[in-house]
């Protein structure tokens, strides 16, 4: 019969635990990043920003365009 199948109730008790794991485990990271790194003063983020950001996007747009054409 469908359902009885010993392996599905493993896989029920599992798969929260293995979410619950990669939870933890990202929650941890992303605390770790944060506590370890200093913050950034607004000037500092502003000239990141036009000085890397603003290019790398302007040249993703360059050659997304570019390949969009030529594809």
């Amino acid at each position: 019969m469908p359902g009885l199948d010993p392996a599905d109730n493993l896989f029920n008790v599992i798969g929260p635990l293995v979410l619950f794991g990669k939870v933890v485990v990202l929650t941890f990271l992303v605390f770790w990043v944060r506590f370890t790194f200093p913050r950034f003063r607004e000037d500092q983020l502003q000239r990141l920003a036009w000085k890397f950001l603003v290019p790398l996007a302007l040249a993703n747009i360059v050659v997304t365009g570019v390949l969009k054409v030529l594809i």
